[in-house]
């Protein structure tokens, strides 16, 4: 675990909220227990069409430290996510989907991280995934092998850190801004911020991402077209050649098989096998996830859920202080 040093820097927290009336309560009251506590949180609802706004403006009363909603129409994502940076004024800035959970002690590590690290842009780390009713069902430990300082070659070989374990610093975030013409935000950004310094990786998990069973699987395949998307118009910027462009798509695709198989679209998983075939990785590799492939999907299932049921905590509320319904 990182050494936690003194609470003396400044966090801003942003909520871009969407349609999560049944989840933004849980989001709110996890930030409102951190043991760091952010110097603001900004609530920016874009254009939802349920209770949300109803259940912020109720829940907001709770709030311990300064906090701002501001209700509008719709306008996507990522122009919420920069209208909350440009109203940003911590040292650091942190974005939670109004469907995620951090842990009390998120925050306090997160910036522990970057004030150790001043050549850091970022501080990340692993995440439970958790479902609709908030059962711990993986964790990204189990899918993604993540790095720590220079961290080109993770991101032109695997995925981005998880968007709820990242604490930014602000003044990156001047220079490089999240870009609405990618579905992967997250990860374009990562791409170029990643020329501006190291990322500063700590494995304790500390935050949790939420995966409706409905949406899984495609987000699966739009994430990989959304990678291949955001390397390929960055290929400039961070000099990768035409035969690493290649390697990159295969490890993509190589990366998204056990989500797949996860999800149940086991159609998708072995389409994506195929055109592994050729890759570089090794005979044992491909015999493992090949023989993944036959396994039946209610044996991953009971495995996976063997796995989590066999842990400390099999829900998400366990993990949280003053615990909510």
């Amino acid at each position: 675990m990182a050494q936690i040093l003194q609470q003396n820097s400044t966090v801003s927290v942003c909520i871009p909220s969407y349609n999560h009336s049944q989840y933004i309560e849980q989001c709110l009251r996890s930030i409102f227990v951190q043991t760091h506590a952010p110097s603001e949180l900004i609530v920016i609802d874009d254009g939802s069409t349920d209770d949300s706004i109803k259940i912020i403006e109720k829940t907001l009363k709770d709030c311990p430290f300064p906090c701002e909603l501001i209700v509008r129409p719709n306008k996507g994502l990522v122009p919420t996510i920069n209208e909350g940076l440009e109203m940003a004024h911590g040292e650091f800035f942190a974005v939670i989907a109004s469907d995620d959970i951090w842990l009390p002690d998120f925050l306090k590590y997160r910036v522990s991280q970057l004030q150790k690290r001043p050549e850091a842009v970022l501080a990340y780390g692993h995440c439970y995934i958790i479902d609709d009713e908030n059962n711990i069902v993986a964790s990204t430990k189990d899918w993604y092998k993540y790095d720590d300082g220079n961290v080109r070659n993770m991101l032109l070989t695997r995925y981005p850190p998880s968007p709820p374990t990242v604490v930014y610093r602000k003044s990156a975030l001047n220079i490089h801004k999240w870009n609405p013409k990618f579905f992967v935000e997250d990860y374009e950004i990562s791409l170029r911020l990643s020329t501006l310094g190291d990322f500063a990786f700590e494995p304790t998990i500390l935050s949790a991402k939420r995966v409706h069973k409905n949406n899984m699987s495609n987000n699966t395949l739009a994430l990989q077209q959304g990678v291949s998307a955001a390397m390929e118009s960055n290929a400039e910027l961070l000099r990768i050649t035409k035969d690493e462009q290649k390697l990159i798509r295969d490890n993509i695709r190589w990366s998204s098989i056990e989500p797949f198989l996860l999800s149940g679209n086991r159609v998708q998983a072995f389409k994506q096998a195929m055109l592994c075939i050729n890759s570089n990785h090794s005979l044992s590799d491909k015999t493992k996830m090949f023989l993944k492939l036959f396994l039946p999907y209610s044996f991953i299932k009971f495995r996976r859920k063997e796995v989590y049921s066999k842990g400390k905590h099999k829900n998400i509320k366990e993990l949280l202080k003053n615990g909510f319904d």
